[in-house]
């Protein structure tokens, strides 16, 4: 347990947010020289080390341990912490966690740090080993992507990057980003501007919380503009957001002729209290409605590119689109509109399509080529399209996380999927005849300033895996 600490607050004090991986990646080169060890890192900084069995004359399975060596790093608004000083780490109340108010970087450097412990290891009984520190990935799984897997030999394969102790993942979701482009054509209207804010949605990730089906902002203001009265036009759709969030808020600037006026706010106010009913038990919805004091010339949607935007904006799916049968109680496909950008000469709709399974994943791609084909002048690009890692039904990897866990905390532990992307589906993309699983100790917060690790999982975890590792190594 010293080692594992140790090495994870000399790495802390190394800065290594995403892109910036070149003296993690150095320090591990030197570190597996400092124990003997074989090392070989790639163009795009991911690290592979190599450690014979610690049994003499061993012939069982190699298995390959992996982690990622990057951090997203942020601090709080009053935070002076300097990011070329690394984090200083504390000790609090059974947690760590950064001294000075910026995320810690458990998520990965506890990977690391449990691989750095194992490469040390000489008295355990241990299978010969494979690790596997990957660079970027919190930025798209670039690392992963990259990394040439031919030279692996092992049949088990444990990434140390889960969060929730006790709860194994047995699969993960691939994903695509999905662009829509709808053109449109302009016009000059007069009249009153009145610009209709979306605000107050719960939001949340697109793979982790879909499922609790929140209100998303872009499918929200394409229903308002279905609703609009045939005088008044369309300025401008706006949403700021992220492919993989679900969209938060969104404005729509109307132009309306001012003895319309009456006749919109009615049907707005309609629109309003209807969606603030239906979504009452997920989200929070204030609709703010403001109006110009005078007249406005201005460029508007003509009337068949406002019809062409309603159209998409109703009829592109959103949601769970199906649950998986293979795990109960997981999504397995799901899409997410995050973003919603006024160009030019059209509107630009940026989202993220998932599944735990690759056959579907291509069965909604070909659902949003159609139903652009059938919207005249839409066009769909998809961008970043990452492999899923599907469900095997009989492994004997998982069967030894399961005792191991059992023996070890005397409970018995959870297997299960998460419907967001993790570098195992690159993994079990690149080695076909491997068996996955990924497992780790308690995190908190990842990704904030109020980040934390639980001091005794981290323990627990650790027992659990040289558990894991025992086993596999007595069954020469």
């Amino acid at each position: 347990m010293q080692d594992i600490m140790d090495v994870f607050k000399e790495i802390s004090k190394i800065p290594r947010q995403s892109g910036d991986e070149a003296k993690i990646s150095d320090f591990l080169m030197k570190y597996a020289e400092d124990c003997g060890l074989s090392a070989h890192r790639d163009e795009a900084n991911n690290v592979i080390i190599r450690k014979p069995s610690t049994i003499s004359g061993y012939t069982g399975e190699t298995v390959i341990l992996q982690g990622h060596m990057d951090m997203v790093y942020v601090k709080a608004n009053d935070s002076t912490h300097s990011y070329a000083d690394g984090i200083d780490i504390i000790e609090d109340a059974g947690f760590l966690r950064s001294a000075s108010m910026t995320s810690l970087g458990a998520d990965n450097g506890i990977a690391v740090a449990y691989m750095a412990a194992l490469m040390k290891e000489r008295n355990t009984p241990l299978p010969s080993l494979e690790f596997v520190v990957t660079a970027e990935e919190e930025v798209g799984l670039k690392g992963a992507q990259v990394f040439d897997a031919s030279s692996l030999k092992g049949k088990y394969f444990i990434n140390l990057d889960s969060e929730e102790e006790g709860v194994f993942i047995t699969s993960c979701a691939g994903g695509v980003r999905c662009g829509i482009t709808i053109p449109v054509e302009f016009e000059e209207k007069t009249g009153i501007r009145v610009t209709v804010s979306i605000d107050g949605l719960s939001s949340g990730h697109s793979g982790l919380e879909i499922h609790k089906q929140h209100a998303n902002a872009i499918k929200l203001a394409g229903r308002i503009i279905h609703e609009l009265p045939e005088a008044v036009s369309i300025e401008k759709l706006e949403c700021e957001g992220r492919a993989n969030v679900i969209a938060k808020n969104a404005e729509i600037s109307l132009i309306c002729p001012a003895n319309a006026l009456t006749e919109l706010k009615s049907v707005l106010g309609s629109v309003e209290e209807n969606l603030k009913s239906e979504f009452r038990f997920t989200d929070d919805l204030i609709f703010r409605i403001t109006c110009s004091e005078n007249e406005v010339a201005a460029k508007t949607y003509s009337p068949a590119s406002s019809e062409r935007i309603c159209d998409a904006l109703n009829i592109i799916p959103n949601g769970v689109l199906t649950m998986s049968l293979a795990v109960p109680g997981i999504v397995q496909t799901s899409c997410n509109w995050g973003s919603m950008e006024h160009l030019e000469n059209g509107l630009y709709v940026l989202g993220s399509l998932r599944s735990l399974s690759g056959i579907e994943k291509n069965y909604w791609m070909n659902q949003l080529e159609i139903i652009c084909r059938l919207l005249p002048g839409c066009s769909v690009e998809f961008i970043n399209n990452y492999p899923e890692w599907e469900y095997s039904e009989s492994e004997r990897l998982r069967e030894l996380c399961a005792e191991s866990y059992e023996e070890c905390l005397g409970r018995k532990a959870e297997f299960t999927a998460i419907h967001a992307g993790l570098e195992c589906g690159y993994f079990a993309e690149k080695l076909r005849n491997c068996e996955l699983i990924s497992f780790g100790p308690n995190i908190f917060n990842a990704h904030t300033y109020n980040e934390k690790v639980e001091l005794r999982s981290i323990s627990a975890i650790w027992e659990i895996l040289i558990s894991v590792l025992r086993k596999i190594a007595r069954q020469i």
